[in-house]
């Protein structure tokens, strides 16, 4: 009887894990985007909508396409990247590599998510160019 407990509470403490859904609350206040990004299965969809609802009401970081579209009277100014960082809050610019990171991560991974969200696998990817190249014959 022990056995059978205990082999119950061990699934469920599994599929806890591996079943986890986080809150909108939790993607709005934690960048819970960085981790689902590395994870070693990832769900584009979830991914984006928790990237999205983390920088919802934050300021985000200054990349380089900023500076660059910026007025050229602005740029000829001393000091111009800089001050156009200094004005951004520390939390967001704390997270700029990570925000850049994810926006490639992004590019990279669009054209191999699946209807469900998650992103085809290394060997599902050959599969398809096999086909895609069989195809042009």
């Amino acid at each position: 009887m022990k056995k059978h407990i205990l082999t119950g509470v061990a699934l469920l403490a599994t599929f806890a894990v591996f079943g986890q859904q986080y809150t909108e609350t939790e993607m709005r206040n934690k960048p819970l985007w960085i981790n689902m990004m590395d994870a070693p299965q990832p769900n584009y969809t979830e991914a984006k909508q928790a990237f999205d609802l983390y920088w919802e009401n934050r300021e985000r970081p200054v990349q380089e396409h900023d500076l660059f579209i910026a007025p050229n009277t602005e740029k000829e100014k001393v000091g111009f990247a800089t001050k156009k960082q200094a004005a951004k809050p520390k939390a967001s610019q704390d997270l700029a590599f990570e925000y850049k990171r994810f926006k490639k991560w992004l590019i990279k991974n669009e054209p191999f998510v699946q209807a469900d969200g998650t992103i085809m696998t290394a060997e599902q990817r050959v599969e398809l160019w096999k086909k895609q190249r069989e195809n042009r014959k």
